[in-house]
C-alpha cells in the first residue's frame, strides 16, 4: 500500500495555524479569527532528508476560530483551522480534487503563571490547553470511485485523517521587556484508532486484485501520536497610541507519526522543520478592535514528508460581551 500525499501534508497544515503566545483573553472578552492559506508543494524529502521531485499540489485552505475570556485565567476556543479546503490542482489530474472539511479543536486554555494568572508573575506567562480533535467528515472511496469512472469530479481522498484526537498545548513565554518575549510552544495530540475508508488509489487498487471482494469497506487506522515544538522571538513596535506592529519568527519541528492500516505499518515516521516569518498589525483605537497578519512558512529540512509551503492571511476582532 503506497502513502497518500494528501495526508502527509495536511499533519503539517493541521498545525500551521493559530499558535500563539501564553497569553489569555480578558475576561468577557471575545476574538474571532478567519484565516485564508494558499498551499502549495512539489517536492518530498525522502527517509535519507534528501529532496525528491514530487507530484505538484495547490490547495486554498481557509479556517475560523471562536474564543472568549471566561475569566482572566481560563479561555475557552473552538478553533476550525485547517477548516475547509475549498480550491485544490493536483498536477495532471484534472478531475481529482483534495477539497472538504477538516476536524474541529475544542480546548480551554489555562493561565497558571502570569500577571493576573494563578501564580502571579510579571517576566513568565505558562498556560496548558487540554482539547480534543473532533473529526467533521467521512470518506466514500466507492462514491468517489463511481464519480470517476463517470467522468465527474471526484475527491482522491479525505482531508482529515478521521480520528478523533486527545492531548493539549503547553506554551511559556520569558518577558525580556515590554517589547520582547521569546514563546515556547508544545502541542501533543494522540488520534485514537478509527475505521475508515481507503484512499481512492489503494481502495481502487485492491478492489482490483480482488475481483471486487475488497477495497471499499472500512478498514482500521492508526495514526499515533502528533507532536510539535516551537520557539518564536517575538517584537512589538508601538507606532503611535492604538497602532502596534509585531514581528516573530517562529522555528517549527513538526513529528509525523507512522501509519499502520490493519496492524500493518505502511508508513514510516517523519517530520519537518520549517521558519514563519511573521508581521501583524494591532489596532486597538477602532470601536471593534482588530489585527490583520501575513506569513510564509518555509520548510527548511524533513524526513518522509512533502516540502509543503504556505502563505497565511488572518483577521482576529474582538469584542467585549461582559465583565468591564
Amino acid at each position: 500500500m503506497k502513502k497518500s500525499l494528501l495526508l502527509l501534508a495536511l499533519v503539517v497544515l493541521g498545525t500551521t495555524l493559530f499558535a500563539d503566545d501564553a497569553l489569555v483573553l480578558p475576561k468577557g472578552v471575545m476574538r474571532v479569527r478567519l484565516t485564508n492559506t494558499y498551499a502549495f508543494m512539489d517536492q518530498a524529502y525522502d527517509d535519507s532528508g534528501s529532496l525528491q521531485d514530487d507530484t505538484e499540489v495547490k490547495m486554498d485552505i481557509l479556517g475560523a476560530a471562536f474564543e472568549l475570556g471566561l475569566t482572566d485565567q481560563i479561555t475557552l476556543g473552538i478553533q476550525w483551522a485547517p477548516g475547509y479546503t475549498v480550491w485544490s490542482e493536483i498536477e495532471g489530474v484534472d478531475d481529482g480534487k483534495l477539497t472538504g472539511v477538516h476536524h474541529l479543536y475544542l480546548g480551554t486554555k489555562i493561565q497558571l503563571l502570569g500577571e493576573k494568572a494563578f501564580i502571579p508573575s510579571e517576566k513568565m506567562r505558562f498556560t496548558v490547553t487540554p482539547g480534543v480533535r473532533i473529526p467533521l467528515q467521512k470518506y466514500d472511496a466507492e462514491s468517489e470511485f463511481t464519480n470517476l469512472i463517470n467522468s465527474k469530479e471526484y475527491q482522491l481522498d479525505s482531508v482529515d485523517n478521521e480520528a478523533w484526537g486527545i492531548g493539549g498545548r503547553l506554551k511559556f513565554d520569558y518577558v525580556f521587556t515590554d517589547s520582547f518575549f521569546l514563546n515556547f510552544y508544545t502541542e501533543m495530540i494522540y488520534n485514537l484508532p478509527t475505521k475508515r475508508n481507503l484512499d481512492l488509489m489503494n481502495a481502487y487498487a485492491l478492489y482490483s486484485a480482488t475481483m471486487g471482494a475488497a477495497g471499499f469497506e472500512d478498514y482500521k487506522y492508526e495514526y499515533g501520536l502528533d507532536a510539535l515544538f516551537e520557539i518564536d522571538p517575538h517584537y512589538d513596535w508601538s507606532i503611535t497610541e492604538g497602532h502596534t506592529l509585531s514581528f516573530s519568527l517562529p522555528t517549527r519541528y513538526t513529528y509525523i507519526p507512522e501509519l499502520k492500516v490493519e496492524g500493518n505499518k505502511v508508513s514510516d515516521s517523519g517530520y519537518m522543520v520549517t521558519l514563519t516569518p511573521t508581521i501583524n498589525y494591532f489596532n486597538t483605537s477602532s470601536m471593534i478592535p482588530w489585527e490583520a497578519s501575513i506569513d510564509y512558512s518555509i520548510p527548511v529540512m524533513g524526513k518522509n514528508t512533502t516540502r509543503t509551503n504556505t502563505i497565511t492571511l488572518q483577521l482576529k476582532l474582538y469584542a467585549q460581551l461582559f465583565g468591564r
